[in-house]
């Protein structure tokens, strides 16, 4: 079992962000995992699997909801990942951060993967209207 946080900052407002991927319909998570997943050229095909837990508000602004991810890739890859997606606020911008635990697979290749995911996700807000410019 390896321990991951992975955090990538964002300029844009919490509440912004929150309301964007904290209320989505199901499903929408699902292609950003088989980019990421795609991003470490392991040749894996086909879906993966995952949950994406309810919503939780936190006092400080941001959220969290539970994550549990079985990319279905290859030998050095996790087979399991249990942990959190949260949006983290600070004073001038957000953090897209991914934490938890995963089983098996190669340190840095789980890195790597969930390092593409968070990227991935802070790629899309960039390009959305949310970004303060």
């Amino acid at each position: 079992m390896t321990i991951h946080e992975i955090e990538v900052r964002v300029d844009a407002a919490a509440a912004e962000v929150t309301g964007l991927l904290g209320h989505r319909r199901p499903g929408w998570l699902r292609p950003f995992l088989l980019l990421a997943r795609r991003s470490i050229g392991d040749g894996a095909a086909g879906d993966v699997a995952y949950s994406l837990g309810e919503v939780v508000d936190a006092e400080d602004g941001g959220w969290a909801a539970a994550l549990d991810w079985q990319p279905q890739a290859g030998a050095d890859v996790f087979t399991d990942f249990t942990g959190r997606l949260l949006v983290r606020p600070y004073p001038d911008r957000v953090a897209l951060v991914i934490e938890g635990e995963a089983e098996g697979g190669v340190q840095p290749v789980n890195d790597a993967l969930l390092t593409r995911l968070v990227v991935l996700l802070t790629v899309a807000l960039a390009e959305s209207d949310l970004v303060v410019r």
